[in-house]
């Protein structure tokens, strides 16, 4: 019977630990050449590897900063992170078999222990100091909310004691059935009923470790069912975070896109500004050459108006000088006419008084010489061819001084 239930002990235990080997061979497949969100390699799965690790790195800090990094990374980091979970999901369910089968062998331990009632005929040393006087420090529960690398340190822990307890009862019995073996002959019974004694009294103290490694057993799977809960929790959270960054991508692609559009039309539009600002430097140069035309145009013409007016003003200062000259000799000439009109007049009174007084003698004398006259003209003329002779002397002489009149008049 102690045969069967060391091979049934035995096979759980292999079969344990074969899945558990199992387990951690798929994780470390699986993390092989993986790194963790915030950036860093993740090696292999090893005791040392969890031992330098649970030295460096605290395990509050280590699951505060894994929930940290599952809620600030993108979305290929959070199906890696995802990933991650289900990983540390798969080995705690694996740990919980573990503590399930192990919790069997412990009920299987108890009953193969609660059998060993045989008297005993020697007295065993056996070493136990791996047995109670360690549960203060590792069979201690601590309250509120548990780290999963503590916990699962903790499991682990107590995993390698439960398993030096049994091979350390192994021990017992094969070093029990060597001495009831070896003292049934020699007569020695009341000595091994003594050794029997306090091997059972240390037996009852391995039992009674066990129901303790049963109940923090039992206060684990509770607190891995927490941390399930936490885990569903936060994998609901990841992808609510995953649907809000696909939303937020999905925005930020529309914003690309209006930026992208935006930025293409203000390109054309910069682009037909800089072909009409090309135009209208050309427009702008053109103009210019124009107005510097027009401009050296404007100052020979200026030049030439100031020469015109110069010219001018010249000219009108020589037509002002010739008017007054004009009117000098206007009023010069004006007055030598008035006073040539007066002498003409007075030179034509006279030439009348000349011409009446001529007129005058021409009728004295026609009147002389057509008809007799009573009075005799001082001359003493007797006889009419004496008249004539007379006459034809005197009408010369009046004629000249009429002529003589006349000339002289007109010269003035």
């Amino acid at each position: 019977m102690v045969h069967n239930l060391s091979n049934t002990r035995d096979g759980i235990t292999q079969g344990q630990i074969d899945r558990t080997q199992n387990i951690k061979a798929h994780n470390n497949n699986n993390n092989r050449n993986k790194h963790h969100p915030s950036g860093h390699y993740i090696p292999p799965w090893t005791p040392q590897t969890q031992q330098s690790l649970e030295n460096r790195f605290p395990p509050t800090a280590i699951l505060h900063h894994y929930t940290t990094c599952l809620q600030g990374t993108s979305k290929s980091k959070r199906s890696r992170a995802e990933g991650d979970v289900r990983r540390l999901v798969t080995k705690v369910r694996g740990l919980e078999q573990i503590n399930d089968a192990l919790k069997s062998e412990l009920s299987v331990f108890h009953q193969w222990a609660s059998q060993q009632t045989r008297p005993l005929t020697r007295e065993t040393s056996v070493n136990t100091s791996e047995g109670p006087p360690m549960m203060d420090k590792s069979t201690s529960v601590q309250s509120g909310p548990v780290n999963t690398a503590e916990l699962l340190r903790e499991i682990r822990r107590q995993r390698e004691k439960l398993e030096s307890s049994l091979r350390h009862n192994d021990q017992m019995r094969v070093a029990l059935e060597g001495v009831l073996s070896a003292a049934v002959g020699a007569g020695e019974v009341s000595r091994v009923m003594d050794g029997v004694k306090e091997v059972t009294d240390r037996l009852d103290d391995a039992t009674s470790y066990n129901h303790a490694l049963e109940e923090q057993l039992k206060l684990s799977r509770d607190t891995v069912s927490s941390l399930e809960q936490q885990l569903a929790t936060l994998t609901s959270r990841l992808h609510e975070s995953d649907n809000e960054v696909l939303e937020r991508k999905c925005l930020l692609l529309e914003m690309e896109n209006q930026a992208n559009q935006q930025s293409l039309e203000l390109h054309h539009q910069i682009v037909a500004l800089e072909m009409r600002l090309q135009e209208t430097e050309q427009a702008l140069s053109r103009a210019n050459t124009r107005i510097q035309d027009l401009e050296a145009k404007e100052s020979s013409l200026e030049s030439k108006l100031r020469d015109a007016e110069e010219s001018a003003s010249k000219r009108l200062q020589e037509v002002d000088k010739k008017l007054q000259e004009a009117e000098r000799l206007k009023e010069q000439f004006e007055a030598g006419i008035h006073c040539q009109k007066e002498e003409a007049d007075r030179i034509r009174v006279e030439a009348d008084a000349r011409v009446q007084e001529a007129h005058d003698k021409f009728k004295t004398l026609k009147d002389f010489v057509l008809g007799p006259s009573k009075d005799i003209n001082p001359f003493n003329a007797t006889s009419r061819s004496d008249r004539l002779c007379l006459l034809s002397l005197k009408v010369p002489e009046l004629i000249r001084s009429v002529l003589y009149s006349c000339a002289s008049s007109h010269n003035t």
